[in-house]
């Protein structure tokens, strides 16, 4: 089932509907008029629309919700907006005191019309003040609602009707969630189908691959910001066997109802509440006193909380990823509550690894499969190249244990969780998809693994290094591998290189038209993309490779990658057919894609197939990027940051000029200077040329 739509826009067009149809309607925030359009862009194009009644405001948190207070008590419909949800703690004085107070403390009920909207949250890299859920911090407060948006929940219903209550609501937004899309009622993809029950719950279930009544069930509760990692998990079960996953998603959090999903908590063998918040005094705490008063004779187990680790957020990708919740911590708590060990999970599949002779299979208590993922939809199996940790040595979560080779890449196995390591199959063995080659035994809580901890001979707590210590520096294998990629660019490809500035001023005074001819937000990277893969037609050597017997190989379409580094390793993901893409599907797929590369979380057939690829360096500062070509390409194209150029209008007159600096390496076998150069001169006429831009994004050329 497809989506009809990304949630930041499902939310903008909400507003635009609201503004529409309410003179009385008013919003508040930090940047939230044109221009910007606030900090995601959910405001865009509103103050133009209606001015006086989109406010940009001072910085102070505790001043907005003062003013959409007093707004809501005169009776008029107010939003806020919070720029990062972490600042709502600014206004919370005046939430609690004032705004919901007000509804009942002047002798008779008092509407208030009153939403606050929170953007929550990590999975983005903001680091600690930016990246926090507080949802707990808001739960009992008389005469305050609690809502946390999803895919599977429209905007302009709730926000319509938690405006018309007349009761102050604050409605979190998972960040991570925006460049999503909404999901429908129905099928979601082969394994998982979506319908709507009352109350504004979501519920989601395999379709295929269990039966009703046979088996252990779960239900899974997860608000918006963790349905995507619930999915995952449940995914991850279903496809083990024998567990029947109900993965419930509510639209208000609090005053919580339970009533809806009774049944399916009823007969369930396994309860489970996941959040993204730190534990203690939380909404799954709320849900597991209310689950408990009403089913104790009926639960098998108590209810399973997974929250956060109760730590500040890293900026870092890899550290946040193990201070989050996610897939892999629901995963290793349902598995827990099933009982569900080594010895019993996969049971009966032909193909697995043999066990290394005489290894004594663990003890089974706390323990956690180490399973091949699936790397390539090409291969039935792969090989388990080597072990990277010893048998018994104690790793971290998100540590690398053991290298996987496929037909087409060695891929890195890394720790879903601290512990002691028990290898089952030996290096050198055929492994399949789903398949245990060791576990993870005796995982140490606190917090070890949450952060990183001092290695083998550094200095412990109390014992600072010495300054004349020598560190050395830790390189990442990813690294190590893009410099396996540069070595062999430079010693295999006669590459050269060409570099001309593009005047972009026609581009930025186009970007607000041709983000509304592509839906959504659309800057220079999009345009590109789109730019390039509009002139395969015309240079088709500069979209081949190598061939055998040194012609040129000729492919259809422009299959045009992106390089992506959010700090834990540079990767080179492949948008596809891009000539027959819609704007709104290149702006999709390249939200996407930076979210991937924040999570790490690209598979194999995301990063191969490209034949062009982009190096993206368009930082203030830099002028002028050579890149390599990787092994396989004939063309790598830079660009760098933009900057403000002066030059010769007339005689004895000048101008000044918004440029970026463009370069093409390509591969002299298959292209030469002269059409590089007609190539590149081309891109930058067309980043220069308002109607020609209009067209590429709008569809007209195809």
């Amino acid at each position: 089932m497809a989506g009809s739509g990304r949630i930041v826009d499902d939310l903008n067009q909400a507003l635009y509907s609201l503004f529409e149809r309410d003179e009385r309607l008013y919003l508040l925030g930090q940047d939230v008029a044109d221009p910007y359009g606030g900090a995601f862009g959910v405001t865009r194009r509103l103050s133009t629309r209606y001015p006086g009644r989109v406010i940009s405001t001072p910085i102070s948190e505790a001043a907005m919700a003062g003013v959409a207070g007093g707004l809501a008590l005169c009776g008029n419909k107010v939003i806020m907006e919070v720029m990062f949800g972490d600042f709502a703690a600014l206004a919370f004085d005046q939430v609690l005191n004032f705004a919901t107070k007000s509804v009942g403390m002047y002798g008779t009920h008092r509407p208030m019309h009153f939403v606050l909207r929170c953007p929550v949250g990590g999975n983005r890299g903001y680091g600690p003040t930016h990246s926090q859920s507080l949802q707990k911090h808001f739960i009992g407060i008389p005469h305050l609602s609690l809502y946390e948006l999803s895919p599977f929940h429209d905007a302009a219903p709730l926000l319509e009707r938690i405006l018309g209550a007349g009761e102050p609501a604050i409605l979190f937004e998972p960040k991570a969630l925006y460049a999503e899309r909404i999901r429908r009622p129905g099928r979601l993809d082969e394994m998982l189908a979506c319908e709507h029950l009352d109350g504004g719950w979501a519920h989601i279930w395999a379709h295929i691959g269990t039966s009703a009544g046979t088996g252990a069930s779960v239900a899974l509760l997860a608000p918006g910001g963790m349905a995507a990692q619930a999915l995952d998990a449940a995914r991850a079960l279903v496809a083990e066997g024998g567990v029947q996953v109900h993965v419930l998603v509510p639209e208000r959090l609090y005053p919580l109802d339970l009533r809806p999903v009774t049944g399916l908590l009823a007969d369930a063998t396994v309860v489970c509440v996941a959040e993204e918040g730190t534990e203690g005094g939380t909404w799954g705490t709320e849900v597991a006193a209310r689950i408990h008063a009403q089913h104790w004779d009926r639960l098998s187990r108590p209810v399973v909380l997974v929250s956060s680790r109760g730590s500040v957020i890293p900026a870092a990708p890899h550290l946040e990823k193990k201070v989050l919740a996610g897939a892999d911590a629901i995963k290793a708590a349902l598995r827990s509550a099933l009982g569900r060990s080594p010895a019993t999970r996969g049971k009966g599949r032909p193909g697995g690894p043999v066990p290394l002779p005489g290894k004594d299979v663990p003890d089974q208590r706390d323990s956690v499969d180490v399973q091949v993922p699936k790397l390539n939809s090409n291969d039935r199996a792969y090989v388990l190249l080597s072990w990277l940790a010893a048998d018994g040595q104690l790793v971290r979560a998100g540590s690398p244990i053991a290298e996987i080779e496929t037909s087409k890449a060695v891929a890195e196995l890394a720790a879903a969780v601290p512990g002691t390591l028990h290898i089952k199959a030996p290096a050198g063995a055929e492994c399949m998809p789903g398949e245990t080659i060791a576990w993870l035994t005796g995982m140490p809580g606190g917090d070890y693994g949450g952060a990183p901890q001092p290695a083998q001979g550094d200095s412990g707590a109390g014992e600072p290094a010495l300054a004349s210590e020598v560190r050395p520096l830790a390189v990442s294998r990813a690294q190590m591998r893009v410099a396996d990629v540069v070595s062999e660019s430079h010693r295999e490809i006669p590459a050269a290189f060409v570099a001309a500035d593009a005047c972009v001023d026609a581009l930025l005074n186009a970007l607000p038209v041709l983000a509304d001819a592509a839906g959504g937000t659309f800057g220079l990277l999009e345009v590109l993309v789109m730019a390039i893969a509009s002139l395969q037609p015309r240079f088709p050597a500069c979209f081949s490779s190598r061939a055998d017997g040194g012609a040129a190989h000729l492919t259809n379409g422009a299959h045009v990658a992106v390089t992506l580094d959010a700090g834990n390793g540079l990767y080179l993901p492949v948008i596809r057919s891009a000539e027959q893409r819609t704007a709104a599907d290149v702006a999709d797929q390249l939200a996407g894609l930076r979210m991937q590369a924040v999570r790490g979380t690209f598979t194999e057939d995301d990063l191969t197939g490209a034949n062009i690829a982009i190096s993206w360096n368009n930082e203030p500062g830099v002028m002028l990027v050579q890149p390599l070509i990787p092994p396989g390409l004939a063309c790598m194209i830079s660009v760098a940051g933009s900057r403000r150029d002066v030059i010769m209008t007339g005689p004895g007159e000048i101008a000044e000029r918004n440029v970026v600096g463009l370069g093409l390496a390509h591969d002299h076998r298959l292209v030469n200077g002269r059409e590089a150069t007609a190539f590149l001169r081309e891109l930058a006429a067309l980043l220069d040329d308002e109607r020609a831009l209009l067209r590429i994004i709008s569809g007209r050329d195809r």
